[in-house]
């Protein structure tokens, strides 16, 4: 009985210590280097956080006269056999719209194919 509890209690240790290495904290090196190529290329995205996460930031405001929006930047991945899809996302205020969203999609090489500005994102206003 008690040999039996012991090997049930070594099991439950292993599945505890998986799930631990599992945790939101943890993330792939695939995810860490598309998101650095991205960010190294592009002075807008470096003020997004450089894994999956939420910062507070400061977000440039365009147009004639520069303003900084106090606000909160987050980024995203999703990683699939061929292509990865980085989100940046920021929410501000005050600011028309209050939020925007950079999405890039690359290959497994860390070359962007494709992107989209979704919102309202002031580094982009005139």
């Amino acid at each position: 009985m008690l040999r039996a509890l012991g090997c049930c209690g070594v099991v439950l240790l292993s599945v505890g210590a998986l799930a631990a290495c599992g945790g939101s904290g943890h993330f792939a090196a695939a995810q860490r280097a598309a998101i650095a190529a991205v960010q190294r290329n592009d002075n807008l995205l470096r003020i997004f956080p450089d894994r999956p996460g939420t910062i507070g930031c400061r977000i440039l405001a365009g147009g004639p006269v520069r303003n900084y929006y106090p606000g909160h930047c987050s980024t995203s991945v999703s990683v699939t056999a061929r292509r990865i899809r980085l989100d940046f996302l920021e929410r501000f205020h005050p600011g028309p719209g209050g939020s925007g969203t950079f999405t890039l999609i690359l290959d497994r090489r860390n070359r962007i194919v494709g992107w989209h500005v979704h919102g309202s994102i002031p580094q982009m206003q005139n």
